[in-house]
């Protein structure tokens, strides 16, 4: 997956942006001071909705911001995959 830089050529003070699109969902990564700041919304109606959909990282990474919003979205796709097959039985 590629992250798609929102601002070329960034000029010091400015705030980086990223974004991403990772299994149905795009993530928005917006750097702060020593952290990003992440928001994560489905792009199809038919895909869980998440309680938090923002969360602000302990990273300063942009790599593992990423691989951090990829494990929620993993996480939530499963226990709604869980939760509506106990609900069928």
């Amino acid at each position: 997956m590629r992250l798609s830089k929102a601002h070329q050529g960034q000029h010091f003070g400015q705030e980086a942006k990223r974004q991403a699109r990772y299994r149905g969902y795009d993530i928005l990564m917006q750097r702060l001071d020593l952290c990003w700041m992440v928001t994560i919304k489905p792009s199809r109606s038919e895909l869980p909705v998440f309680k938090r959909y923002a969360f602000q990282t302990a990273t300063q990474s942009e790599r593992e911001a990423l691989a951090l919003a990829k494990r929620r979205i993993d996480q939530a796709l499963e226990t709604s995959k869980l939760t509506y097959s106990a609900t069928r039985h």
